[in-house]
């Protein structure tokens, strides 16, 4: 229950980054970034699609699959310039990483 928990919560975070970064404003050479987010993007989606087939080699594939989320929203932090926003999402990413941290101990 908590890691579907953690999955729908940087799920939605991840799809506000992307939505902002493409219908948002980006201030420095927009067509630049973009193209940049859409090489992220694409890498995204091919690991995902790695995913059903990984089998023993699971975590391996969430690693894929978090390395351009990981930098997608960096950019969304690093762009947004509504700051409640901005640390109401990182507030939530890191109150994750504690409860999941938490409940692993054994």
């Amino acid at each position: 229950p908590l890691a579907w928990a953690s999955i729908g919560v940087i799920g939605i975070i991840a799809l506000v980054a992307i939505f902002r970064i493409y219908f948002g404003g980006l201030s420095d050479k927009p067509v630049r970034i973009r193209k940049r987010y859409h090489v992220l993007l694409a890498y995204f989606f091919i690991a995902a699609i790695t995913v059903p087939f990984a089998g023993e080699m699971m975590h391996v594939h969430q690693g894929l699959l978090m390395l351009p989320l990981a930098a997608i929203m960096a950019g969304f932090f690093q762009e947004s310039r509504k700051t409640f926003w901005n640390e109401l999402f990182f507030t939530l990413l890191i109150f994750l990483i504690i409860v999941g941290k938490l409940t692993r101990l054994e």
